[in-house]
């Protein structure tokens, strides 16, 4: 688990980076997964193309989960997706659960740490990256 919590901190560091006039896209995403030896798969017809321009899925080598990147038409599509993935995962919290949620600028983020499984959506600008993984994970 402290590999993969080590891999999400610096995709999140990469996503929302220290530069604000520097946004991940989805280039630069593939780029930096494949060299950590993620398949990369373009799911873009999954989605709306009203709402979307880009969607990347980034899966490990096991497959046992994977990392969603949206880029949306406009930054008001990106925060109504993440206010609505942040109330589903809300609804998966418990009492005793671990809990972050962060907001600054042109940034949010929310984490949710249960005891079965790892949750965390991250906004910068109108791009968005989102992962669910289940506890079994954890072991690997």
């Amino acid at each position: 688990m402290k590999k993969f919590l080590l891999l999400m901190f610096s995709v999140l560091i990469l996503f929302t980076g220290c530069n604000k006039k520097k946004n991940m896209d989805g280039d630069n995403l593939k780029s930096y997964m494949e060299k950590k030896g993620y398949s990369i798969h373009d799911v873009y017809k999954q989605y709306s193309s009203e709402l979307v321009t880009s969607a990347l899925i980034a899966l490990n080598d096991k497959a046992s989960y994977q990392i969603e990147f949206l880029e949306f038409k406009s930054e008001d599509y990106a925060k109504n997706s993440f206010q609505a993935n942040r109330t589903l995962f809300r609804e998966n919290k418990k009492d005793d659960d671990k809990e972050e949620s962060v907001s600054k600028d042109n940034h949010s983020k929310y984490t949710l740490i249960t005891d079965d499984m790892y949750y965390v959506i991250s906004r910068k600008d109108n791009t968005l990256i989102y992962l669910t993984v289940d506890g079994s994970y954890k072991e690997d």
